[in-house]
């Protein structure tokens, strides 16, 4: 398999679009997710405390939005609300098309027209990464909804 997260697609910080280098030595989770979607907003203010809680004194994980917004505009402002995380960018379509049809993880209806018969995960969708390209957890939303303070999910590792 091709690395998920190759050097050659940029990343970009939601904080202040520059493209970013991926953090090393930390898990990196996928945010599969779109501003249109009602159960992605809730998931998404759920990620942003655990993910402000966690990092605060030291970086432990990082977020990767990718995106499933209709337009590049609707990128544009959901990615404005997220806390500093990285994402693909809306114009890497190829890129994104990659992820979800590797990962099996899309909204419902982009499976039709991205191809995928066996959808395995909807959006929200969050999968941990060892690296770039090792996938620990296809599903962590759990792992989110039951945050309540505390260290890294163990298995996260």
């Amino acid at each position: 398999m091709s690395s998920l997260l190759p050097d050659s697609v940029p990343l970009l910080s939601t904080a202040d679009n520059s493209v970013t280098a991926l953090p090393s030595g930390i898990p990196t989770l996928l945010l599969f997710s779109s501003s249109w979607c009602p159960d992605c907003k809730p998931f998404m203010a759920a990620l942003s405390v655990m993910y402000e809680d966690l990092n605060e004194d030291e970086k432990q994980f990082e977020v990767v939005y990718v995106s499933s917004d209709r337009t590049e505009e609707e990128c544009a402002d959901y990615v404005k609300k997220m806390p500093g995380w990285l994402y693909v960018p809306f114009s890497q379509v190829e890129h994104c098309t990659f992820l979800k049809m590797t990962l099996k993880s899309c909204a419902g209806s982009e499976q039709g027209p991205l191809g995928i018969t066996e959808r395995k995960f909807g959006i929200p969708n969050l999968v941990v990464l060892k690296g770039n390209d090792v996938v620990v957890k296809e599903c962590a939303n759990a792992d989110v909804e039951g945050f309540r303070g505390g260290d890294l999910p163990t298995d996260w590792a």
